[in-house]
């Protein structure tokens, strides 16, 4: 997997397996089409050194946008970039916005807005 980082931003190659996104589809009880569920992205944020400092943080999600143009396909390589949207102080609170980008060929597959906050 190729890895590209700059400050505030990495982008990865990615890739779902027909056997993983059956074996997902299987567990939750979803009709497998061989597309990937949306919600099975959310195995990608771990991935990126940009997120990996929250890995020991109590950080609590409070919200998620998804807008998907093209379903993503099992066993295509995706180009995916995480990016750090904003990041601000509130009280005692640290709210943070990431968006995680999903293309195929340069062509847009999927954007996904996570707001996590983390109580100081």
């Amino acid at each position: 997997m190729q890895l590209y980082l700059k400050d505030g931003m990495e982008i990865r190659e990615v890739q779902f397996t027909n056997e993983e996104v059956q074996n997902y589809c299987e567990l939750l009880n979803i009709k497998y089409d061989h597309y990937v569920p949306t919600l099975m992205c959310a195995k990608l944020w771990p991935q990126f050194e940009l997120f990996q400092s929250f890995s020991k943080k109590p950080i609590i999600l409070k919200e998620t946008h998804i807008k998907t143009q093209h379903q993503l396909q099992v066993d295509c390589t995706y180009e995916a970039t995480l990016h750090k949207v904003s990041q601000k102080l509130i009280k005692n609170i640290i709210k943070y916005t990431y968006g995680l980008e999903i293309n195929k060929d340069k062509k847009h597959c999927m954007y996904i807005k996570q707001i996590f906050i983390e109580v100081r």
